[in-house]
């Protein structure tokens, strides 16, 4: 059964769209979009690629190697199509508000399709052993989705967090290796770190918020005001910088001072109710 999208243009302003569908299948597995994955991928290299000192991402790869990732040279060109035009956090709030335009969103669409097939026949086919019985990722072409247990990506989403800022790690010293020293892993992380426009989603939830006729404080349950209509995150964006509409909620401007970067008590969450 496949989660439903809420109908309407309201889909694309929360930032979510169609391409984030997940599915969950009879058969007791996950399917996830890759055009999905492949966007996050986007993400990630931007600043990698962008960087005006080359940054190798594979083992020897140099500005003039025969054999550089496979995408590298597509994303190069994209990005110079936001180069003074905003940039990466243009080209989210673009992609997500389903406003490309027509030249680029066909760059677009030629870039996840090389991404796509990158990961496909990368860590999609690789991880866990090619030769393994008992690998963790499948590829359903039909679908053109990822398959993986639906424990494991229960697994993901309670501790994605913890595992994302493994990865990053990794991905730096692996950078540093390849480099042969010539980065340190402190600079690669400051370019996977980067978050091109942290409040973007908090203007789609407040946008939501706003629409009700009357929103009520998730902490005082009084009415908000339209000039005191606050965005909180229930996890404080310094412990969890996630920006996912179950993570923002209305608040008055005076409540969501008063919590500041506190965390809801167990036994507060349960006074709310469901």
């Amino acid at each position: 059964m496949g989660i439903r999208r809420p109908p309407g243009p309201g889909w694309n302003q929360l930032g979510n769209p169609p391409i984030y569908l997940i599915s969950w299948r009879d058969d007791g597995q996950v399917a996830v979009p890759v055009g999905a994955v492949a966007e996050k991928w986007i993400e990630y290299y931007w600043p990698l690629i962008a960087s005006p000192r080359f940054l190798p991402q594979t083992q020897g790869e140099t500005p003039d190697y025969k054999k550089p990732v496979a995408f590298r040279k597509d994303l190069q060109n994209f990005i110079s199509q936001y180069s003074g035009a905003g940039g990466l956090s243009a080209y989210i709030n673009n992609r997500n508000s389903g406003n490309l335009s027509s030249d680029t969103a066909g760059f677009h669409r030629s870039l996840i399709t090389k991404i796509r097939n990158t990961i496909v026949k990368g860590p999609v086919y690789y991880a866990g052993g090619r030769n393994s019985e008992d690998k963790p990722f499948a590829y359903d072409t039909a679908a053109r989705s990822i398959l993986i247990s639906a424990d494991l990506w229960r697994e993901f989403v309670l501790l994605g967090h913890w595992i994302r800022d493994s990865i990053l790690i990794h991905w730096a010293e692996e950078s540093q290796r390849m480099s042969g020293g010539e980065w340190r892993v402190s600079e690669v992380l400051d370019l996977l770190l980067k978050d091109p426009d942290p409040e973007r989603n908090v203007s789609a939830a407040r946008n939501l918020y706003t629409a009700l006729k009357s929103p009520e404080c998730v902490w005082t349950g009084r009415t908000i005001s339209s000039n005191s209509l606050d965005i909180d995150h229930a996890i404080p964006w310094s412990l969890w910088r996630d920006n996912s509409l179950w993570n923002l909620l209305p608040a008055t401007s005076k409540a969501n001072s008063a919590k500041s970067d506190k965390l809801p008590t167990y036994h507060w969450i349960l006074a709310l109710g469901p």
